[in-house]
């Protein structure tokens, strides 16, 4: 069983279900104003009781991702072995062909478009589509 605070969850967190496979869900409030929970798993997008979720963690049906895992090592950043922030360090040292700003916003185009189907959706591809317009107007600015 898992000794977990329900109260102190973030609004998003990641999971792991019985069968071992990593989920998301976010805490938001219905059009009642109830507060619910979103699942996102097998591309199947539901909404689950509190109390159904409350009792899935601590029966140890669902089990909470570390933490520090979401902060230090999401799963939309490091998809089949490639961690996109070790290839920003690694393209985009500090001295280099690049400004600050060009290294910026590339890798805010490489960031975004790399985990828009994980986490963002058409908003990181605006996002991502933003950066690379402020890229050119750099590029035409020189």
């Amino acid at each position: 069983m898992q000794n977990i605070n329900f109260d102190m969850l973030p609004d998003k967190f990641n999971f792991k279900n019985i069968d071992g496979n990593v989920m998301r869900a976010e805490f938001q409030l219905n059009k009642n104003g109830y507060k619910v929970v979103e699942v996102d798993g097998t591309g199947n997008l539901g909404f689950a009781p509190l109390w159904e979720v409350e009792n899935n963690l601590k029966n140890g049906t669902w089990q909470v991702v570390n933490a520090s895992d979401l902060v230090n090592k999401p799963s939309h950043y490091h998809k089949n072995e490639i961690d996109v922030n070790g290839y920003l360090e690694k393209h985009f040292p500090l001295e280099g062909s690049y400004t600050v700003a060009e290294g910026f916003y590339i890798g805010n185009v490489i960031k975004y478009t790399s985990r828009y189907k994980d986490k963002g959706g058409k908003q990181d591809l605006e996002k991502a589509k933003f950066n690379l317009n402020k890229l050119i107007e750099l590029e035409e600015s020189q």
